[in-house]
């Protein structure tokens, strides 16, 4: 499974995180972008409503979890490995607590980098604001715990 140098490695990367997230503060969940129409902010309470039913219904059958709400790098790092490493991070992480990773995305292409490390498609819903006609596809999405 995992050696003492996995571990060590590890914990130094927790610390690590923790000193940057407490350096540069925790990443924007939402910047206002132009361009969204006159819904986007409606669209935007509706995923903080529906969203986080869907997540306890389809992960109330585990005690103990991971929510990865956003992952991301700055637009300079854009293809250089720095997301790919974040993300076997994360999945090394909940492999070594035996927990299973649980997020949404908006987006088809994510969906297949998503499958590309290992997670399956829980669940495809959308979502739509009052007044709106547009309705936003959302994957849920599960990577297992390691057995």
């Amino acid at each position: 499974m995992y050696d003492n140098n996995s571990i060590i490695s590890y914990k130094h990367g927790i610390v690590s995180i923790l000193r940057t997230i407490m350096k540069l503060g925790i990443p924007p969940l939402y910047k206002s972008k132009n361009g969204y129409g006159q819904h986007a902010k409606n669209r935007l309470a509706a995923q903080a409503d529906a969203l986080p039913k869907a997540r306890d219904r389809i992960m109330k059958e585990y005690k103990r979890w991971i929510y990865l709400q956003c992952i991301g790098v700055h637009s300079s790092a854009v293809g250089k490995g720095h997301g790919k490493k974040l993300l076997q991070f994360l999945i090394q992480t909940a492999d070594l607590l035996n927990v299973p990773l649980y997020l949404e995305t908006e987006s088809e292409s994510n969906e297949a980098l998503y499958k590309h490390f290992g997670f399956r498609t829980a669940e495809k819903i959308y979502l739509c604001a009052k007044n709106d006609t547009v309705k936003q596809p959302m994957w849920l999405m599960i990577k297992d715990a390691k057995i």
